[in-house]
């Protein structure tokens, strides 16, 4: 083969690692068996490395480049030793040393500077950008992007750099907090990743807008862009973008409360990042997996998933996993009562972000001191730390820690105003629940803005401002069925019937009905406030779950059929069945409109309890007069601890637990307290199954000794 022919198929094999590795196996092995020269050879090798590494043998490729290298340093190839260095430093920022990569890039960048070699240059840059955002360099990041962007316009063959460099300013936008900027990057990715047949460009760019569509309350989109990014890269069998979208998809079912499928999906993902070793992302991966067990109730196998990554986390010199599983780890013993442990990880967490001078590790550590804080009533330290937390979010431009600070300075006003009834702490509260309203929808994150105009809306309903109120609902209610948000769309239409039912009669004392409109506050900012919910689950706990079945009698109103596991016979338990019954009939049913679904989260009695209520209208042989039509209004209520919040997460999995059953009653004088136990033993079964609290706290010699 003559020189010519060498470097077409050099170029070819380049090309075929990314977007076909089996066959540029056999064209690198091809290459391998022909008499070539030494450079040649050496450069054959080194692709050898990188398709070791996209088949997940990083550091045994890392051995070999190193070798390679040692054997260069001693000889005259100077090009050939770019090449091998820009590759090295690749594989250095894959395992997350981007420090260690940065020094190899600046070795390569003073050979380059005495023979300049463009290809390896374009390698070596798109190397510094990944490793200038790992380091938290967005704005350096970006204007090297762009850079490198200008200069490969030029060349047709070098367009799926472009598409590289194009997603990884992307990755840096969003980091700004410029969605739509991050968003028309990624967009150019995909389409320039398309028109150059390059697959592997295609897939992460498809990963990546996912996260973006979710963010826009796109969750459709967001679903589809996973499941052909891994068609994709199943069919070039790249483990490594595999994984990278098992990951992302499993993130994203997370957090609309799919929870067994997001365990399905991180799974896969750990066993692609465990079969390629990259280490970083089986951190990552470990890190996802211990929020769902926590979102599983099981404390112990979180704590197990965050001792592995702490194991593998431990090696990097600056890396913000390691305070991510420090700052989860407080949580975690926070929650479970151990103060000593949840010392000794916040302060671990702390001395790292002041390594690392990461203003968003500190801001986080200050976030989750102030939660912490909130649930013991210290709410001039909460609002200090807060207040110090927005300011890192506002000068880092970090969307995240302004919104999770702001709702927890909120909280923080709403509790202080539950507990002296100041008004001053109502209005400023609802100053800043306004402020995040206008802050979400500007940067179009429509599953916060929808959350937080829930939360506007009660509010306004605590001024007595019902007409504006439903207005909010309304608006809401068209957003997401404009965007096919069907959970959410359910639980606007909740609090428009809560709306046109809520009665508030007093402006001055906190009527019954206004004290369960703030209870719903608080929980609505709990619920959208960062980290755990800091109430420790008992397995005993399970046992204070009931069910109560009401049904709207046409001369009676509301009675209770039959309940399971509450004492109706006690007085004062009976009490607040009558009446809890009473304020969610009127409520639901206002004006004998009556509305079906699920409802809920609302308050129960004057205790830590929480319902869900399901409403159907069924028949009922009782109801004889004409204007009932033999049917009756039911309200199948589940009772619960407050703290089972969190695991009550999928409300699309727990109507449909009580849709199957009712749909099984011919006759609601058939509902009994058989039937409601069935209900209730397979709500208990499907969200409370995995419960496992510590009794001890085995984990932390290990995680310290790390």
């Amino acid at each position: 083969m003559d020189c010519n022919q060498i470097e077409s198929q050099i170029k070819k094999i380049k090309i075929k690692i990314d977007t076909s590795p089996n066959e540029a196996e056999i064209l690198l092995n091809g290459l391998l068996s022909q008499n070539i020269s030494k450079e040649y050879k050496y450069r054959a090798e080194i692709l050898q490395c990188s398709l070791r590494a996209r088949d997940g043998k990083v550091n045994q490729a890392i051995d070999e480049l190193d070798a390679i290298l040692r054997i260069l340093s001693t000889l005259n190839f100077p090009e050939v030793e770019i090449k091998a260095l820009a590759v090295m430093a690749d594989f250095k920022q894959t395992l997350g040393y981007n420090l260690e990569a940065l020094k190899i890039i600046d070795k390569a960048e003073k050979l380059i500077s005495i023979t300049p070699q463009f290809d390896a240059y374009l390698e070596l840059m798109n190397t510094k950008i990944v490793a200038l955002h790992r380091l938290g360099k967005y704005h350096d990041a970006i204007e090297l992007g762009n850079d490198l962007i200008s200069q490969v316009e030029s060349y047709p063959e070098k367009k799926y750099m472009a598409a590289r460099y194009y997603n990884n300013v992307a990755l840096n936008y969003e980091l700004l907090g410029d969605l739509k900027q991050a968003e028309n990057c990624y967009n150019q990715c995909y389409t320039i990743s398309k028109e150059n047949s390059y697959n592997r460009g295609t897939s992460i760019s498809l990963n990546n807008l996912g996260d973006i569509w979710y963010l826009f309350g796109e969750f459709e989109k967001a679903k589809q862009a996973y499941e052909e990014g891994i068609l994709i890269a199943n069919q070039i069998s790249d483990k490594m973008t595999i994984g990278l979208l098992n990951k992302s998809y499993a993130k994203f079912s997370l957090e609309i409360g799919n929870v067994d499928n997001a365990q399905e999906l991180i799974e896969k993902a750990l066993e692609m990042f465990l079969e390629t070793q990259y280490t970083d992302q089986i951190i990552k991966s470990y890190y996802i997996y211990a929020k769902i067990w926590i979102f599983k109730g099981n404390y112990q196998k979180a704590l197990g998933m965050i001792e592995k990554s702490n194991a593998l986390a431990n090696q990097y010199q600056i890396d913000n996993s390691v305070i991510d599983l420090c700052i989860l780890s407080a949580e975690i013993w926070n929650t479970l009562g151990y103060s000593e442990e949840t010392y000794f990880y916040l302060k671990k967490a702390d001395k790292m972000a002041l390594e690392c001078e990461s203003r968003v590790s500190f801001a986080q550590i200050l976030i989750v001191k102030a939660k912490m804080d909130l649930t013991r009533g210290l709410y001039h330290e909460v609002e200090l730390g807060l207040q110090r937390a927005l300011h890192h979010g506002i000068k880092s431009n970090h969307i995240e820690i302004q919104f999770n600070a702001k709702i927890l300075l909120a909280q923080n006003l709403l509790s202080q105003f539950q507990k002296t009834q100041k008004e001053d702490y109502f209005t400023e509260a609802l100053e800043i629940i306004n402020e995040l309203s206008m802050f979400t929808k500007e940067k179009g994150l429509i599953p916060k803005f929808i959350s937080v105009q829930i939360i506007f809306g009660l509010l306004k309903l605590l001024k007595n401002e019902k007409k504006e109120a439903k207005e909010i609902y309304l608006e809401l209610r068209s957003i997401t069925i404009q965007k096919n948000l069907d959970n959410l769309r359910e639980l606007v239409e909740g609090f428009l019937k809560l709306t046109d039912g809520a009665e508030l009669t007093s402006k001055t004392a906190v009527s019954p009905n206004q004290q369960m409109l703030l209870t719903i506050v608080q929980d609505h900012l709990s619920l959208n406030s960062p980290g755990l919910s800091y109430n420790r689950i008992e397995n005993g706990d399970v046992k204070e779950i009931s069910l109560v079945a009401y049904k709207v009698d046409e001369k009676m109103g509301p009675v209770i059929l039959n309940s399971v596991n509450i004492a109706g016979d006690d007085p004062t338990t009976h009490a607040e069945l009558v009446l809890c019954g009473s304020i969610y009939a009127t409520t639901l049913g206002q004006g004998g409109s009556y509305h079906t679904g699920l409802f809920g989260v609302l308050p129960f009695g004057n205790r830590d309890l929480r319902a869900f209520i399901y409403t159907t209208i069924a028949h009922d042989s009782s109801q004889l007069s004409s204007r009932s039509n033999n049917e009756s209004y039911i309200l199948l209520t589940l009772i619960f601890p407050e703290k089972f919040l969190q695991l009550f997460n999928n409300r699309v999995k727990l109507k449909a637990i009580f849709a199957t059953h009712v749909n099984q009653i011919q006759n609601a004088v058939n509902i009994s307290q058989t039937w409601l136990k069935a209900i209730r033993d397979d709500i208990i079964k499907s969200f409370c199954s995995n419960l496992d609290i510590l009794s001890s706290s085995p984990y932390v010699h290990e995680l310290e000794n790390g």
